[in-house]
């Protein structure tokens, strides 16, 4: 009976640090199910599940609030709800969650550091070919060389477009149902950092992914090879903004618009996204951009490992004034996630959304 008990009690110790039944099972149909509460709900961490959130009362957590149901995401009575805690809600997309930089089309090797940049869009269609085909891999391939994004690159390490050398070039995966092409500018003229490129195009890769095709695209820093890991790329809040809108712009307005209506066999269709993911690798928030001396931070306040901007699905990827109040929203949830405060006046005081810059050939 003793041995019972034991046995028992270090069942009941270890169950729920493993996920052992019944917590797996209960874990598994909550994540079906959603997450209901007749009260609030609270939790240190980040709360997500697959579906809906429905609580009483209100919502805490020391992270973020996600759920990828395409509708009703947190459902409370009106007149009982708030809103506690650090972390944000994120009314999101089809895309949410699937094609996160440590998962999907890696842009970095397993024992590489370095800080990306990604964005994420998707025709909302099924694709009408089997294949990618030779011409549409050539699309991608031209609008990339003509894009807003290559003349970011070429400003960044002090070449003309014109005269750029280097072109972007395919690269594995490279199959009929994914294609990547990637981009190296080499070291930048201002920062002790080297910058790249890369791009994937790809089919549905499986039932998790869902039905569509996906680009994604991603910028990566990494430090130069100086021997110094000081003044690396640091980018104003402007420049943060304005570089946001070339990531949104050379996606949709110029790839999108040349391979997407070859993928799904029609001239028109809509866009899912944009997200984006910055990966802080081996830096912080504040490595990364300026922080202007009007933001206010607690000392002591926690330092994320990455952040996200998500793009409603309601949302008109084509519309820019919607993807510039996107990003403008996103922004200062970024800064607000990592402690800061005072914020609103100065991302509302940035300019307007760039004027598209020309690639002269």
């Amino acid at each position: 009976m003793v041995v019972v008990l034991a046995i028992l009690g270090v069942y009941l110790m270890v169950g729920p640090l493993l996920e052992l039944w019944p917590w797996h099972q209960a874990e598994d149909l909550s994540r079906r199910v959603g997450i209901r509460a007749g009260h609030s709900i609270k939790a240190s961490g980040d709360i997500e599940t697959d579906r809906a959130i429905e609580a009483g009362h209100g919502i805490e957590a020391g992270g973020d609030i996600r759920s990828s149901t395409q509708a009703h995401a947190l459902l409370f009575p009106p007149s009982t709800t708030h809103w506690v805690g650090r972390g944000s809600i994120d009314f999101v997309n089809p895309l949410f969650g699937h094609y996160r930089i440590r998962q999907s089309a890696r842009p970095l090797e397993y024992d590489e550091v370095g800080c990306v940049f990604r964005v994420v869009i998707a025709p909302d269609c099924r694709p009408a070919c089997s294949e990618l085909s030779t011409a549409t891999k050539d699309a991608l391939q031209d609008a990339l060389f003509r894009s807003s994004l290559e003349v970011w690159g070429c400003e960044q390490v002090g070449w003309h477009p014109a005269t750029a050398f280097v072109n972007w070039e395919r690269s594995d995966p490279n199959s009929g149902q994914v294609v990547t092409v990637k981009r190296d500018w080499g070291v930048s003229a201002h920062w002790q950092s080297t910058l790249s490129a890369k791009a994937t195009l790809q089919l549905p890769a499986g039932p998790q992914f869902g039905p569509r095709p996906v680009l994604m695209l991603d910028v990566i820093e990494r430090v130069a090879d100086t021997g110094s890991h000081s003044h690396r790329l640091s980018l104003s809040l402007a420049a943060l903004h304005g570089f946001l809108h070339v990531l949104a712009r050379t996606a949709v307005d110029e790839i999108a618009r040349t391979t997407f209506p070859s993928v799904c066999g029609q001239t028109a269709t809509s866009i899912l996204g944009p997200n984006y993911e910055i990966s802080f690798g081996d830096r912080t928030l504040d490595g990364l951009v300026e922080i202007p001396s009007s933001f206010e931070r607690p000392q002591g306040s926690c330092n994320n490992p990455g952040a996200e901007i998500n793009t409603a699905e309601d949302s008109d990827a084509r519309d820019l004034a919607a993807r510039d109040a996107v990003i403008r929203d996103g922004m200062q949830k970024i800064f607000r996630q990592n402690g800061y405060d005072r914020i609103e006046d100065e991302i509302a005081s940035l300019p307007g959304p760039p004027v598209t810059p020309q690639h002269v050939v």
